[in-house]
């Protein structure tokens, strides 16, 4: 299974951009959701000018870009392909499976390289530990982020 979808934060980035409501309509949102370098700074210049009390449209977007000194052309590439989400819940909702499949995944590269330090633990304990840590530490018991994140895991073991 991929751990992003290009596309989809793609039409999220361009709905942000081309809707003013829609960045309050969703909640959730957040750097974090994003896989791609380039998608997170524009979403953190949207978010910046939002702050402002702006619209965050795409002219303001490469504005902001520019003054940061940050290249805009995978902007210029975003507002080419113009197309919107239509289910801009549910796509930020698959970009949050997908960010708490990427953190799985991070967690258990540490406790597989932990295991080298730990020879006398089998690899499946360290690997549940180290699934089980992660979701008391960051998912704050949301029971359904822990069964997204306990299946990473084990997708990631076999």
């Amino acid at each position: 299974m991929s751990l992003h979808a290009i596309e989809i934060e793609r039409s999220v980035l361009n709905t942000l951009m081309s809707i003013p409501a829609a960045y309050d309509s969703v909640s959730g949102l957040g750097e974090h959701l994003f896989f791609a370098d380039r998608h997170k700074e524009i979403f953190t210049a949207i978010q910046e000018i939002k702050l402002l009390g702006q619209h965050a449209d795409q002219p303001l977007v490469a504005d902001h870009l520019e003054k940061r000194k940050i290249d805009t052309a995978t902007l210029l590439g975003l507002m080419r392909g113009g197309y919107q989400s239509t289910v801009l819940h549910d796509h930020v909702a698959k970009l949050a499976e997908l960010s708490v499949r990427r953190a799985a995944q991070q967690a258990l590269r540490i406790a597989i390289h932990a295991i080298e330090d730990q020879p006398d633990q089998s690899a499946q304990l360290v690997v549940n530990n180290a699934v089980d840590a992660l979701i008391t530490a960051n998912l704050q018991g949301d029971s359904k982020k822990a069964v997204t994140m306990r299946a990473a895991a084990m997708d990631f073991v076999h």
